[in-house]
């Protein structure tokens, strides 16, 4: 399930898994990098490639290792400017692979129904105007039925 990565994950994990779970991911995103022109083709070359990205990015996502490697990257991400411009053209791509290929429509309402209630949680804790512009569009989405298509 799409998550949309709101909260990071709380407790701990070995540094090795955290190592693993996030080369993993990146390297996933290099193969949709490499086949942003042809995303169709992302199942064949991940069983080519040989690597194991079920847990952490393969499959629809939202398991714990798959928001551990996210979290990880995006503090990657904040430390290199060149690296947070190609992380966040491939995590928008992923979000759309994923969107349009692995996710029923039952998840995909689900997950907006999540983002819902992070929002209103996070609009309380931080009061802040960003936040509430963007619970007010997610509800709109919802309350229009823009999502019926699904």
């Amino acid at each position: 399930m799409m998550t949309f990565y709101l909260k990071p994950l709380l407790g701990s994990c070995p540094l090795s898994q955290l190592v693993s779970s996030s080369c993993a991911r990146l390297s996933y995103l290099h193969l949709l990098d490499q086949q942003r022109d042809s995303l169709d083709c992302v199942p064949e070359k991940v069983v080519a490639s040989g690597q194991f990205y079920e847990e952490v990015v393969y499959g629809g996502g939202g398991s714990q290792w798959d928001r551990l490697s996210h979290f990880t990257l995006l503090v990657a991400a904040s430390l290199d400017k060149e690296f947070r411009q190609f992380w966040v053209e491939m995590e928008c791509l992923l979000f759309n692979y994923r969107l349009e290929r692995e996710m029923t429509g039952k998840e995909v309402i689900s997950s907006v129904r999540r983002l819902r209630r992070h929002l209103g949680e996070f609009q309380e804790s931080v009061g802040g105007e960003v936040w509430g512009e963007v619970l007010s569009s997610v509800k709109e989405v919802l309350g229009d039925g823009l999502l019926q298509h699904w």
